[in-house]
């Protein structure tokens, strides 16, 4: 909870939102398991999604 108030809820959010691509990663390159289609749908999802988190938290500091 500490670090959660000293860096902010917008990029705890971020950081958290990328544990489910590195976990992908990490599989693929250890565990050689194969990235299907849906994989990249999701992946594409969650960058989407965290991009548009970003670009709120930038303007709600600009204002």
């Amino acid at each position: 909870m500490h670090s959660l108030k000293r860096i902010g809820t917008v990029r705890t959010i971020l950081i958290f939102s990328t544990s489910s691509i590195f976990g992908l990663v990490f599989a693929t390159i250890f565990l050689h398991e194969p990235i299907g289609t849906y994989q990249l749908i999701a992946i594409a999802i969650i960058l989407f999604g965290i991009h548009l988190i970003a670009r709120e938290g930038q303007e709600s500091t600009k204002v």
